[in-house]
């Protein structure tokens, strides 16, 4: 029997018959939740088209804090706080490691990190792509409800993939708020995923979600938790109308728990007072289904708590296997099993154990919950394409089936499982079980029924049977009948000599006729006789079977000795070459004729079979035995074994019995002829068995190559889906920038053209790079002067140009001045470098202005701006 490594620690000992309410709690060291809601917005694929619009709804003084999560791509800056900071008034940054996490902000994923929330700051970690899926919206939701609890927001919009989903589940079990995206989604991957998982609570478009968000938050009950205090006859008269419409009592469960999920509901539905609240109930079933999920809390997840599901694989199951090496049969109970995931996990780890063993095993898990809706899911075996994130590649490989909606669980495994609709606290329990996993139930229930519910499941387990608790459960009052295996791991062991007192046991009894009846065939201790007297009276009997029983074997229905007394080497040889127990092939051939002829009877007919005067050659000497065959004794008249008594006996001259063997006769030599033609069958049969195993080994290894191909382009297909998400995302950004630039080019074409300036830009060695119009009809320039040199063309302008633009080429200085080109006519020149952020190439931009009007108008106005130039010093 298995101890545990190390004692639990010391606490103060709990009355007898009381179960320590603080032993059903979680870990209490979490910083408390932020006074404000914090939302988890996570994109993908057409993500940025949904998030501009979520945000520019959304008022800039919500009281939120908003982070974005996206896939972003590891070798492009992302333009995501730019093109966000245009959609609304709240700062948006890049997140930084640390960062405490601020109301009216938005903080992004900088890309290659993956982002956490804890203790209300932010912390960036390098994403280790070689070991797990990148899937940072699930890494982010799931720290965010750990972290925040009820004040977790978890909103899934467009995007491929099913990263969220596991995420989704974490936010829903800690009482956040799920929404989802509705049809609307460009990409409808994501948000498909997480609606297929039931848990939304809102499918809105996302240009509706921030009215519903605001509304949500600013309910009374949300906006100062615990101050529901209904009287006690609403809650009744609540949980007897969920008992008469889904046959659910919630009575059971702690108060503090129901109340939480009430406020929840209430807040959803925008009902402030519990009177309205139970007469909405009365007149709309969803809402009494959408609380009993809520206060049943089904989620779960694929070997949760790894450590417990390691210490399981590596030191509970191979004792349930080497338990059931004589039956071949294990039962296993998984009450409260939800949506399947812990159910599943199981009967992988059994199989996994299972493989590495020569005979088969018949192995049966029972899957039961209250939740009909929860035992439906489970029994389709569809999961999300996020388990990836729990389930290994190989168990993946050999357990799950890849489809378009995620993974299917493949039909060996599934039909070891056995779903069913049952309330533990009312239904009759499965008896003789070897492992009963009830994980995360007891917490929320009143430590009456915890009580209850552990003498239950004490109750289904044989002698040594194990009971798998969550890691924030105890046995309570049950320890003097479980004793601690594992304790990091909450696994226990029944003890052997257990049973069921008190109240229970009579309520456990009168459950049904099949527990009545398991009852009473429950082993008994009985008393056990002196050991010291025992090995005596051993050691007499072999003595006397020794000196006066004659010689015996006993024999298996394949002729094997299994036991021999007296002097078996009398008539037994053991040859040279591979052992083999076989009477037959031991034996002698004379005697084995005589042998294998009353064996034959005596299975046939089920009786002794007697033979006197057996004549064997014994160390060159003739000599006479005496044969007989019977078949041994067993309960219900099956008789497999068989005692095969031999004694030598004297000569009898020619007197012979009428049960003499003759090996003279014609039908024993011919008996003998086919018997040694089915052995030579039977040796040719085990010579093609074993080339068939090791075709099948061979097979195997082949198999096994295939699987490490298959995983091997499953990693590389998930490789490529996370880098087409990120090429999405990156797209979607360009797409925007590049309407973005047309605005602004159309915008400055416009402007150029209609400021009626003349511009020329040209390179550094003087070619045209591009005019505007203006420029066009005031020098005569035409679409094909682009690329020519400004020195090739004529016009009075041009040689003031030339000779102006080598200069600021050459002292990098801007020049501006009045120049007449012709009688009258006048140009405001200026002429200025031109450079490109990032780029050491430079250029000019000559503008030119015709003020010959304003010449006329105001002849001394050009002559004050030149003697203005000439006094300011250079």
């Amino acid at each position: 029997m298995k101890r545990a490594k190390k004692p639990p620690r010391k606490s103060k000992p709990a009355a007898r018959g009381e179960v320590k309410a603080d032993s059903f709690i979680s870990d209490g060291n979490a910083a408390p939740a932020l006074p404000f809601f914090v939302v988890g917005l996570g994109a993908s694929a057409g993500g940025l088209e949904a998030l501009e619009i979520f945000f520019e709804a959304m008022p800039s003084d919500s009281g939120m804090a908003f982070v974005v999560i996206q896939h972003l791509s590891p070798d492009h800056k992302s333009m995501m706080p730019e093109l966000l900071s245009r959609k609304t008034r709240m700062p948006v940054s890049q997140s930084k490691d640390g960062e405490k996490v601020a109301p009216n902000h938005v903080y992004l994923i900088p890309p290659k990190k993956c982002l956490t929330l804890f203790h209300g700051k932010l912390l960036l970690a390098e994403w280790n792509t070689e070991n797990s899926p990148n899937l940072p919206v699930d890494a982010f939701f799931s720290s965010l409800a750990e972290d925040q609890s009820t004040r977790a927001i978890a909103i899934a919009l467009s995007g491929t993939g099913s990263d969220g989903t596991r995420g989704i589940r974490a936010i829903k079990e800690a009482g956040g708020l799920v929404m989802i995206q509705d049809e609307g989604a460009k990409f409808s991957g994501m948000p498909h995923s997480a609606i297929a998982t039931g848990l939304a609570d809102y499918i809105l478009p996302a240009s509706d979600m921030p009215d519903v968000l605001l509304k949500f938050i600013r309910h009374p009950l949300l906006a100062k938790p615990g101050e529901l205090h209904p009287p006690d006859n609403t809650i009744q008269k609540i949980a007897a109308l969920i008992r008469t419409r889904t046959g659910i009592d919630v009575s059971g469960y702690k108060q503090s728990t129901v109340l939480r999920r009430l406020e929840r509901r209430m807040g959803i539905s925008q009902i402030e007072k519990m009177g309205n609240y139970l007469e909405y109930l009365r007149q709309s079933p969803r809402e009494v289904s959408a609380l009993v999920n809520d206060v049943l809390i089904s989620v779960t997840k694929f070997f949760r708590d790894r450590h417990a599901f390691k210490a399981l694989r590596e030191e509970i199951i191979p004792d349930i296997f080497a338990f059931a090496s004589q039956e071949k049969s294990i039962r296993v109970w998984v009450p409260a099993c939800a949506t399947g995931e812990e159910a599943y996990s199981i009967a992988i780890l059994m199989q996994e154990h299972a493989r590495t063993l020569e005979e088969e095993y018949e192995i049966k898990i029972f899957a039961t919950d209250v939740n009909q809706e929860a035992i439906r899911f489970a029994s389709g075996g569809i999961y999300p394409a996020s388990i990836t994130a729990d389930v290994s590649i190989d168990l993946l490989a050999r357990y799950f089936t890849k489809e378009e909606n995620g993974y299917r669980i493949r039909r060996h495994i599934r039909d070891q499982v056995v779903f069913a609709r049952q309330n533990v606290l009312k239904d009759p329990p499965f008896t003789r079980v070897d492992l009963v996993s009830c994980r995360n139930l007891l917490i929320y229930l009143q430590v009456e029924l915890q009580r209850k519910v552990l003498s239950i499941l004490q109750f289904a387990l044989r002698p040594g049977g194990y009971l798998f608790l969550g890691t924030s459960e105890t046995p309570g009052d049950q320890q003097d009948t479980l004793q601690p295996v594992n304790l990091k791991g909450r696994i226990l062991q029944k003890r052997g000599d257990s049973a069921l007192a008190g109240p229970e046991m009579a309520q456990v009894a009168q459950m049904s006729a099949p527990v009545r009846e398991a009852l009473a065939l429950a082993p008994i201790n009985a008393e056990r006789g002196n050991q010291l007297e025992d090995k005596v009276w051993n050691a007499i009997y072999a003595r006397l079977i020794t000196e006066f029983a004659p010689t015996c074997f006993v024999l298996n229905k394949k002729n094997e000795i299994l036991y021999s007394f007296g002097e078996p080497k009398k008539f037994i040889t053991l040859r040279a070459g591979r052992a083999n127990l076989n009477l037959l092939k031991l034996a002698s051939r004379d005697l084995s004729l005589g042998l294998s002829t009353a064996i034959r009877r005596a299975r046939k007919q089920n009786e002794a079979v007697r033979y006197r005067g057996l004549k064997i050659e014994r160390d060159h000497k003739k000599r006479l035995v005496s044969l007989k065959v019977e078949p041994l004794p067993a309960d219900g008249g099956d008789s497999p074994l068989l005692l095969v008594f031999l004694e030598e006996t004297k000569k009898r001259g020619h007197e012979q019995a009428k049960e003499d063997f003759d090996p003279s006769d014609p039908s024993t030599k011919r008996i003998s002829d086919l018997e040694e033609d089915l052995q030579r069958t039977h040796e040719n049969l085990e010579t093609a068995t074993q080339l068939q195993a090791k075709s099948g080994e061979e097979l195997q290894a082949t198999n096994e190559e295939l699987i490490a191909a298959n995983e091997e382009l499953q990693s590389s297909n998930e490789e490529l889906e996370s880098i087409n998400e990120e090429l999405a995302t990156l797209n979607s950004e360009y797409e925007r920038k590049n309407d973005e630039l047309l605005v602004a080019n159309n915008d400055l074409d416009n402007f150029l053209r209609t400021a009626q300036i003349g511009t020329i830009f040209v390179d550094e060695k003087l070619h045209i790079r591009k005019f505007t119009p203006v420029a066009a009809q005031e020098i005569n320039l035409m679409p094909q002067d682009t690329g020519r040199a400004l020195t090739d063309l004529a016009h009075p302008l041009i040689d003031t140009l030339s000779r102006e633009v080598r200069r600021v080429l050459t002292s990098g200085e801007a020049v501006e001045k009045t120049v007449e080109t012709r009688p009258g006519i006048w140009y405001l020149l200026r002429i200025s470098p031109y450079r490109r952020e990032g780029a050491t190439d430079q250029g000019i931009v000559v503008t030119f202005v015709n003020v010959s009007a304003l010449k006329r108008g105001q002849p001394d106005f050009l002559g004050r701006v030149e003697r203005k130039k000439k006094q300011t010093p250079q």
